[in-house]
């Protein structure tokens, strides 16, 4: 049942390619996926299909890429499927992208579908995700860069696929359309007719679908408007047989383009407002601008001043809300042109400044691009560097232990020598016996803590890292002859070590806090607060958090390190408690309140129940399932002991499902001196 399941996906996969081409589209081979769907499919098959349909609906529909993206990404990760996982992360990236979505959301989800495709030997997916990744530089008008991975997939295709792969040519035009926007038409020409031929050559109707309108437009740049029309209404034809939606709306605006050269609008004004509501039908948002820009094109060159300026208005408000700055530039120079025809000039003007400021923004970004492209260069120049530094300072490490253990025997042996001496003198007994008790006092009350961390930063960390690295090396070197069992007891055995690791750096932490010197200094709290949210940036837009700031404090006194630390461990753990389905949101306040300074993180949380307010800042206490949160339960008893060197107040109010806020106080301190004065600052929580 299972192998003919396997074939019937393949045989559908097949329809994504050459059966289209005799009037399969996307919309009925998605029918017949679903379709599938409904029976019952399990395991890797399920995930197979589910990414399947989410490939599938690229050109239709980037949320029911999205939908089923996740619905894989879900199954994969419970059966630990890796190339169905790999598939997923690619997926998700294409919906994130065709949706608008910040940059570095999207190119994370395209990296960690090919750290996963490099190991499992998935050299398709690698060269597919460098193809979307250049796209996200096309995106930020970095083109150079953009370039170094297209070049990069075709390269991985050249080593191991034949020249008739889909994908190839889907580069290949895509390298095309990246020296178009560096206005290299001879090369454009050049890659575009190469993508074009191959198409042809194979039959591959769904890239000249997707591409011809791309063709047309270095055409259209060259003047060959008889050639660039020809191709655009073949890709018409095409595009409606396959319902592709996202290539036809482009090539509308291409066409219209030619038209405007042409000075032949015919239907233009239909096909725009058409294009227009179907871009919004299917939310392919970033596509809308160009389309209200085209739009205020053709009633310009009619005359029609008015609807001019309400469509590229509305472009140049689309194209803001998408940060697109190639459509924010074209909307405000047909703008300040309109302005100039209706005799507002000083309107004009200020348009036509705009215009130029986003024009040098832009040659700012593609500058911007390369200084970040030297930068980090040279960065990963200096993290090779520390990595061999590492790599000695581990062989030293293993020296260490080796001495350290020959050492300790020693020094057992030589205990056992002493002991086996004062057994045989019972006359020394009481003298042992005395020795010992203020031996066991001395360790209890002075040294256990010290020589516990230590060990927790040294030598008991060094033997974790040895077993992930290890586990890890044993683990790709047998990845063709481990079973799914086996690999499941080698991902066991690397999670556990990780946590360990994690769970002692937290009391390392805990325990050295006691030790610590406050460094007291004078701050201003609402900078502070910023730094910690640039920190943690990632974080927040991952999980889709909304923080909120609410700061009356202007400066105060305080170790700063500390305080940041605490409301960090707050804010963290605001965002993570959250119930599924439900956005973030967090309030930070910051109060003067009878002489002392008051901090609020108020979150829209799980809650916690009553009696668990004094015993959650103990250590190692954690109210929730571990596989629910992570976590290692010593947070927030760090959080108090950082208040407590402050000589401040740390408490909770909150309910089971109401959300919670914890708040904190200082002692406010009113110094005269410059808050370089150390030594009254020192003295100021004495």
């Amino acid at each position: 049942m299972k192998t003919y399941i396997s074939l019937l996906i393949c045989g559908l996969c097949c329809l994504l390619g050459s059966t289209t081409t005799q009037g399969q589209n996307y919309q009925n081979i998605n029918d017949s996926l679903q379709q599938m769907l409904s029976t019952t499919i399990i395991g890797k098959d399920r995930v197979d299909l589910l990414n399947e349909i989410s490939y599938n609906f690229r050109r239709t529909s980037p949320e029911n890429v999205l939908h089923f993206a996740k619905k894989a990404e879900s199954i994969a990760h419970k059966i630990n499927y890796q190339k169905g996982l790999c598939i997923a992360y690619k997926n998700m990236g294409i919906a994130y992208y065709k949706l608008g979505k910040p940059i570095n959301l999207t190119s994370n989800y395209y990296q960690l579908a090919i750290s996963i495709a490099e190991e499992i030997g998935d050299y398709y997916t690698q060269a597919a995700c460098n193809n979307n990744i250049a796209l996200l530089y096309n995106q930020s008008l970095d083109y150079n860069t953009a370039l170094k991975y297209y070049l990069k997939g075709i390269e991985i295709f050249d080593q191991h696929f034949e020249e008739g792969n889909r994908l190839k040519a889907l580069m290949l035009a895509n390298v095309s359309s990246c020296f178009f926007q560096l206005k290299d038409n001879d090369r454009a020409l050049a890659y575009g007719e190469r993508a074009n031929s191959i198409a042809r050559k194979y039959d591959l109707q769904s890239i000249l679908s997707m591409y011809l309108d791309d063709l047309a437009q270095v055409y259209t740049e060259i003047n060959e408007f008889e050639k660039s029309e020809q191709l655009l209404q073949e890709a018409r034809v095409l595009q409606k047989r396959f319902g592709d939606h996202q290539s036809y709306l482009q090539t509308v605006k291409t066409l219209v383009d030619l038209r405007l050269k042409m000075e032949d609008l015919k239907d233009s004004k239909f096909l725009i407002n058409d294009a227009i509501n179907l871009a919004k039908a299917n939310e392919f948002n970033p596509l809308i601008p160009g389309l209200y820009n085209v739009l205020g094109k053709v009633f310009f060159f009619e005359n029609q001043y008015d609807s001019t300026l309400y469509y590229c208005n509305k472009a140049y408000e689309s194209a803001v809300a998408s940060e697109d700055m190639p459509d924010q530039k074209n909307a405000l120079e047909i703008l300040s042109s309109t302005y100039h025809k209706k005799g507002q000039y000083q309107k004009a003007y200020e348009l036509f400044y705009s215009y130029h400021v986003i024009q040098d923004s832009m040659q700012n970004a593609q500058k911007f691009a390369e200084t970040s492209r030297l930068e980090s260069a040279y960065q990963n120049r200096v993290n090779n560097q520390k990595i061999e530094f590492l790599q000695q300072e581990k062989a030293i490490q293993k020296s260490r232990i080796s001495l350290l253990w020959v050492l300790c025997f020693v020094a057992l042996s030589f205990l056992l020598l002493i002991f086996y001496f004062f057994y045989k003198n019972k006359k020394s007994n009481k003298i042992i016996q005395q020795k010992n008790k203020e031996l066991e006092k001395y360790i209890s009350s002075n040294m256990q803590l010290e020589n516990f961390a230590y060990i927790a930063s040294h030598d008991l960390k060094t033997p974790l890292r040895t077993i992930v690295s290890f586990t890890q090396l044993l683990r790709r070197k047998m990845k063709h002859n481990l079973g799914e069992a086996e690999s499941d007891y080698l991902n066991h055995i690397i999670t556990g070590a990780k946590e360990m690791t994690v769970l002692i750096e937290d009391l390392l932490s805990y325990a050295m806090i006691e030790k610590k010197k406050l460094r007291l200094e004078q701050f201003e709290v609402e900078p502070l607060i910023k730094v910690l949210l640039s920190e943690i940036d990632l974080y927040i837009k991952e999980q889709q958090a909304h923080i909120f700031l609410n700061i009356q404090v202007e400066n105060m006194v305080g170790d700063s390190i500390l305080i940041k630390h605490v409301l960090q461990n707050l804010l963290t753990n605001a965002i993570k408690f959250t119930q599924d389905g439900q956005t973030p949101k967090v309030w930070i306040s910051a109060y003067e309140q009878k002489g002392k300074w008051l901090f609020q993180v108020r979150d829209n949380g799980i809650g916690i129940d009553k009696e668990f307010h004094e015993k959650i800042f103990l250590i190692f206490k954690r109210l929730n399932n571990k596989l629910d949160y992570d976590g290692s339960g010593i947070g927030l008893a760090i959080c108090k002991k950082v208040i407590d060197l402050h000589q401040g107040a740390i408490w909770l109010d909150s309910e089971k499902g109401k959300g919670s806020t914890f708040s904190f106080t200082i002692p406010m301190v009113k110094i005269a001196a410059a808050p370089q004065d150390k030594e009254q600052l020192s003295k100021a929580f004495a």
